[in-house]
């Protein structure tokens, strides 16, 4: 199984489903490692920032510590397409905490860029959350570094997409050494 490990920083929360492209949130960081779960190897990882066309909220900045200076003269997210279809067309399951979010974010995201039906989406997802829930259930809290340190005893990384796909990564190895994860369809 190779497994495109994902997790995407937004500029809010997502809007409904029948919302408009326009009023959802936009990306502003994306963070994906790839991973042989057969070999154990894993390549990457692709991140990169972009300008989003809407200043961030300030609650975000805090929870992000980033700024929206930061993120000024940054390409677009279309500008990063090309890498993010290269990365996406090596994985057949695509992983994240918790999948529905990120996969949403990103396929809004894509969408936007006019591309959603021709992109290499993985054709299977394993949402982290359920599967830390299920294999730790007895901790009170779910938070993807809470999981991290009981599941895995690694140390925390910084709030950030990239420190945040470092830690799925230790969570899912973990949990894959025990039993198989749960696959469900995707896009």
């Amino acid at each position: 199984m190779k497994v495109a490990l994902i997790d995407v920083e937004t500029t809010g929360f997502l809007k409904s489903m029948d919302s408009p492209l326009h009023a959802q949130p936009h990306i502003w960081e994306f963070a994906g490692i790839l991973w042989d779960r057969e070999t154990d190897q894993e390549k990457g990882p692709l991140h990169f920032r972009c300008t989003p066309p809407e200043p961030i909220p300030k609650k975000i900045e805090e929870l992000c510590n980033v700024r929206n200076d930061d993120l000024l003269d940054l390409v677009s997210f279309k500008a990063n397409l090309f890498l993010l279809e290269s990365f996406f067309s090596w994985a057949d399951v695509i992983c994240a905490y918790p999948l529905h979010f990120d996969l949403r974010a990103l396929a809004i995201e894509i969408a936007r860029c006019g591309v959603h039906h021709t992109f290499p989406w993985p054709p299977h997802g394993i949402c982290g959350l359920r599967e830390a829930r299920a294999f730790a259930s007895e901790l009170p809290s779910h938070r993807l570094r809470d999981m991290h340190y009981a599941i895995s005893k690694g140390t925390p990384q910084d709030h950030s997409a990239l420190g945040d796909t470092h830690m799925l990564l230790d969570i899912m190895r973990r949990i894959c050494q025990k039993r198989e994860p749960q696959l469900e369809p995707t896009i």
